[in-house]
């Protein structure tokens, strides 16, 4: 939030209302829409999440995982765009907030992907994993000792 008032201020207001409304510029991509609404979604949805993970209430996962998607997709086309156009290569010549904002789309796709880790489902310890009970099919025993074939016994 302190991120966005920053800006307000830095850019002034009329050109911040730009990057919610999407005047004055063409689109970057028909998949990103207005970069302000989508950070405003992505922002109610994250702190959704948030509020959910820290009641260990049973909808985390489900709130979690959307948030975390559309967190490391949206900053992955950004990146991508970032890099199909050459912008990093002037990451030196630039000022610390323009750094700063360059560095963020690799960090928050980074942290996207991490979160979405977290969110993998693990059984619980001492219930059966997905296999079943017992270990998982690559880490079981043989059938038994291979002196006593069966229940003849040779006979």
């Amino acid at each position: 939030m302190a991120w966005q008032v920053y800006a307000g201020g830095n850019l002034g207001w009329e050109r911040y209302a730009a990057i919610f409304f999407g005047t004055g510029h063409p689109q970057s991509s028909v998949l990103l829409g207005a970069p302000g609404w989508q950070t405003a979604a992505l922002a109610c949805l994250t702190l959704a999440a948030g509020v959910v993970c820290l009641r260990r209430g049973p909808g985390a996962r489900a709130l979690g995982v959307p948030a975390a998607l559309l967190l490391a997709g949206t900053q992955a086309l950004i990146l991508s765009a970032y890099l199909q156009g050459s912008v990093y290569e002037q990451l030196p010549l630039l000022d610390t907030s323009s750094q700063l904002a360059l560095v963020t789309p690799p960090v928050l796709c980074l942290l996207g992907l991490v979160v979405l880790a977290l969110l993998v489902p693990r059984p619980a310890p001492g219930q059966p994993g997905p296999y079943g009970p017992g270990p998982a099919p690559w880490q079981a025993t043989g059938p038994g000792p291979y002196d006593n074939p069966g229940p003849y016994n040779g006979r």
